[in-house]
């Protein structure tokens, strides 16, 4: 065989066949191709029942499903971009793999082990059991979502980088992909964390390897959201599935909502399957037929308007606010110390703070510790 006279040129290729091939063919890719045609007969239902049998035609519900400019956005090309991108960046920085579902289930089986004694492996696997392992293990592992997407929402530090997810100014797909590695790398850690819960129950207390049922490759409850079209989700469509579901179930409509830059929308229905926990938490909106703007509010020009400012950006706003938390505590430790001085050279034996208000006046404050 003859060496290639260009082996990055090889090796490029080579992980771009892999982009497509795991996106698409793995069950767990992004764009997996059996859920995908379950989205598309989502739409196919949906565009039926909007414009009723018959009426539009292929024609129509090509047009329906891919809407003239949406995908040629200036918004969907960075969509692109990032979903590329993070293919081949993601497994340089992703720095926090170790701290994964066999890690935290290992120190909780040890925490059990020690407060209850060896594992006494007192219940068999069966249908039943499996069936309940698997929906408690989906349960959990939303929950870990949901904690990481609220945190997200709450602490400038981490919305720094989640807000490339919602500066998406169109909805596609490819919008679940929109995300800066940083968060493509700490997201794991709360659904392990969480999960590893109902891990560790089932290897201290059942005899054998904990399993759960797949369907196509995909966990029961996955496969169950991806015949619902799970990857509609970030579509233009707004189908939603009723008040009464729509409490229990994220649905199109509903995650939509979560993306608009309406102030009464904002930090709303941060479940990825579930609304159980928005429902629980006050965080869930119920969708109510408006129209919708997608982007960040505040910001009528894009900030991430390519893949470089969509990966910098976000880190030099995170140093920013990191600087700001670094002398927020500078000046509080510097306070305690001056309150703990002043307490050393005077104390006030009546317990009353007048002697250290008093002796106050005499030392100033840093005008740098404001």
């Amino acid at each position: 065989m003859v060496p290639s006279a260009l082996p990055w040129l090889d090796r490029f290729l080579s992980s771009l066949l892999d982009f497509f091939s795991i996106s698409v063919l793995d069950p767990g890719g992004r764009f997996y191709w059996i859920t995908g045609i379950e989205s598309m007969l989502v739409l196919a239902i949906a565009y039926t029942v909007w414009n009723g049998i018959g009426n539009g035609g292929l024609r129509g519900f090509l047009r329906f499903c891919f809407p003239k400019g949406t995908y040629t956005h200036r918004s969907t090309l960075v969509d692109y971009q990032l979903n590329l991108g993070n293919f081949f960046i993601n497994p340089y920085v992703n720095v926090a793999w170790r701290f994964n579902a066999a890690f935290f289930t290992t120190w909780l089986i040890a925490a059990l082990t020690w407060a209850f004694g060896p594992a006494p492996h007192l219940l068999s696997w069966n249908w039943a059991t499996l069936l309940g392992f698997t929906v408690v293990l989906a349960v959990l592992d939303d929950f870990g979502y949901w904690v990481w997407h609220y945190l997200c929402h709450r602490v400038k530090f981490l919305w720094a980088f989640h807000c490339v997810h919602h500066s998406a100014e169109v909805m596609t797909p490819l919008v679940a992909g929109r995300v800066h590695p940083v968060e493509a790398v700490l997201l794991p850690v709360f659904r392990s964390a969480s999960t590893a819960v109902v891990l560790a129950a089932g290897i201290y207390l059942f005899i054998g390897e904990a399993t759960t049922i797949t369907v196509f490759g995909m966990g029961l409850v996955a496969a169950v959201m991806a015949a619902a079209g799970d990857q509609l989700f970030h579509a233009h469509v707004p189908i939603s599935w009723g008040d009464r579901l729509n409490r229990y179930i994220i649905s199109p409509a509903t995650h939509q909502i979560h993306h608009s830059i309406a102030p009464h929308h904002h930090d709303k229905n941060m479940g990825a399957y579930l609304a159980i926990w928005d429902w629980m938490f006050g965080t869930l909106y119920l969708p109510r037929g408006e129209t919708l703007r997608f982007g960040l509010a505040g910001h009528e020009k894009q900030i991430h308007s390519n893949l470089v400012t969509a990966y910098l950006r976000p880190v030099w706003d995170a140093t920013v606010e990191l600087h700001r938390l670094t002398e927020m505590a500078r000046a509080w430790l510097a306070g305690m110390w001056r309150q703990r001085a002043l307490r050393q050279i005077a104390p006030d034996p009546a317990g009353t703070p007048d002697a250290v208000t008093t002796l106050g006046a005499a030392f100033p404050h840093d005008p740098g510790h404001r």
